[in-house]
């Protein structure tokens, strides 16, 4: 999410209460009628930094590459996620973001993909809404809102270009930080975080804790998280 007004660039990983942010920041406001309005754009599709080799340096940079080129060249039908950045804005804007515990964000995933057709959620699927979190983890992990979180953040150095990291465990008292940072009033979130991690401990087994850590093993490592 690009914000003009707030002079921030915000990368919205799925399932990280990225929504409440947007709204918060007014991303919503004036488009609120118009369909597919949250914006998962990743980093490497944002960021303005000029021809680099390492843009061809791997699968993931060149499949960014390709997908930021179809971004500027087709417009949305959500009018807020045409907005892009100057080199000039992109180098002064606010960077920020919020990751989760991967074991919370899967199960999270797992609670959404139920509320409708999973197919639809992971294109080119077909597993049965009543399916166990274990097979979802067996067939899913990996693809679509469950790739690795450090494929939102990166960019095409690897790098990691934040002014500040907001972890959703402690959501509330962070973005009041990075509100403080941006020189906005701290704007208070409506999303009811604690109900959203109070049950997903009783669908894991040991097996699935330590198959989750370690897919997710960079950002674990990166971030400080363990399974808790």
């Amino acid at each position: 999410m690009i914000s003009h007004k707030h002079r921030c660039l915000f990368i919205h990983i799925p399932k990280c209460a990225g929504t409440s942010i947007e709204h918060a920041l007014g991303h919503f406001d004036g488009a609120e009628s118009e369909f597919g309005g949250q914006d998962h754009r990743t980093m490497r599709t944002l960021e303005e930094t000029g021809f680099s080799l390492n843009m061809f340096n791997s699968r993931e940079n060149m499949s960014e590459l390709g997908r930021r080129w179809r971004s500027k060249r087709t417009a949305h039908r959500h009018s807020n996620k045409n907005i892009r950045l100057t080199p000039e804005q992109y180098r002064d804007y606010f960077k920020f973001t919020v990751v989760r515990s991967p074991w919370a964000r899967v199960f999270s995933v797992y609670k959404y993909s139920l509320k409708g057709d999973p197919g639809k959620v992971f294109k080119g699927t077909g597993l049965p809404r009543d399916n166990s979190f274990e097979r979802f983890v067996d067939v899913y992990l990996g693809h679509g809102l469950l790739r690795s979180q450090m494929h939102w953040l990166k960019d095409f150095n690897g790098g990691l270009p934040y002014d500040f990291i907001c972890k959703f465990e402690n959501l509330h008292e962070d973005f009041k930080v990075a509100c403080i940072k941006m020189g906005i009033e701290p704007v208070e979130l409506p999303h009811k975080l604690q109900s959203q991690t109070a049950d997903y401990h009783e669908h894991y087994n040991d097996e699935l804790i330590e198959r989750v850590g370690e897919f997710y093993r960079e950002e674990v490592n990166l971030f400080g998280y363990c399974y808790e």
